[in-house]
């Protein structure tokens, strides 16, 4: 008898909350998380456990991966190729 065991791994991706300057399009400018936008995404994952959190290097992610990951217990890796795309001029 052969006996096979499987990893499941989830991956949860989640959009960043609002962020200081308003809302339009920013592409790879670095922006930050206003206080609501991080209470937001807070809130959000409220309850949730993860291993690992991977976030873009940009302010508007990295402000929350780095709040949420050590407080819970997961490890937050800098990804830069997650950085949102360059809209150009």
């Amino acid at each position: 008898m052969v006996s096979s065991s499987l990893v499941r791994t989830t991956v949860d991706f989640l959009r960043h909350g609002e962020t200081v300057g308003g809302n339009y399009f920013r592409g790879i400018t670095d922006d930050p998380l206003s206080d609501h936008g991080l209470q937001q995404m807070l809130q959000q994952c409220h309850g949730e456990q993860w291993e690992v959190v991977i976030s873009s290097p940009l302010k508007r992610c990295y402000a929350f991966a780095s709040a949420w990951g050590p407080e819970h217990g997961a490890n937050v890796v800098i990804v830069p190729d997650w950085r949102e795309i360059d809209f150009g001029d």
